[in-house]
């Protein structure tokens, strides 16, 4: 586990984006589009329940709430499912992340 230096890596940026489109009534959550970027290695990577029902995922309810925040998901989320798949750096934690919203 690397223990985090925010003066040296600063914090992952997350943005979060809504996509509308004909579909939106039938699927609302399915609009939702995250992406986060690494501050230590500047990868960009989509927060995507990958073991679940495949959708993005808004960054307050995996680090917050630690589970999908979509009614029909009963599947797990697991802790790392936000961290960088580059290099490993952990996000775990709100106070590591810059967040950055249009809806």
């Amino acid at each position: 586990m690397e223990i985090w230096d925010f003066t040296r890596k600063g914090k992952f940026v997350v943005q979060e984006t809504l996509e509308i489109d004909s579909n939106w009534a039938a699927s609302p959550e399915s609009t939702v589009r995250v992406n986060i970027t690494c501050p230590k290695c500047s990868t960009l990577y989509r927060l995507q329940h990958k073991s679940g029902c495949g959708l993005d995922l808004q960054i307050q309810a995996v680090l917050n709430l630690g589970q999908c925040a979509y009614s029909d998901c009963n599947i797990p989320i697991s802790e790392d499912i936000a961290d960088c798949p580059s290099c490993g750096l952990e996000c775990r934690d709100m106070a590591h992340v810059i967040l950055q919203s249009n809806g």
